[in-house]
């Protein structure tokens, strides 16, 4: 459940920017770029620990933001197409999808993958 009237000390943007270059950073760290999710969860709490996220005058972590704002890790991830999530077994996946683009800085590969253009989770023709 997403909650959009909570304030928060942070603007939409620069939430949005933390949690980007966080998760790029953590994923490419890794040598085939993915990351059982509940590993990246901890290292992503971990990483931005000193950012102080407020809402209501209290701490709060990203995933706890992301939870907040986005509806969870797993649809945000879901949201963008700089990320890929997959099923495997019991577990689930988080790859970066960035193989043709390493020399791309964090802010130059944000901007080149945008947001997934529809929400749907069916597939969706167009003629």
């Amino acid at each position: 459940m997403v909650h959009g009237s909570i304030k928060w000390n942070i603007s939409d943007e620069r939430g949005l920017h933390i949690i980007h270059r966080s998760l790029i950073q953590i994923l490419r760290e890794r040598p085939k770029k993915f990351l059982p999710l509940k590993d990246l969860v901890f290292l992503l709490n971990r990483r931005t620990r000193y950012h102080k996220i407020h809402n209501n005058k209290k701490h709060n972590s990203l995933t706890n933001y992301i939870k907040i704002k986005y509806g969870g890790i797993i649809k945000f991830i879901d949201d963008y197409s700089l990320y890929g999530l997959r099923i495997k077994g019991n577990h689930d996946y988080v790859y970066l999808m960035d193989q043709n683009n390493e020399t791309l800085t964090d802010q130059e590969l944000i901007d080149c993958y945008t947001k997934r253009i529809t929400q749907d989770t069916e597939w969706v023709f167009i003629s």
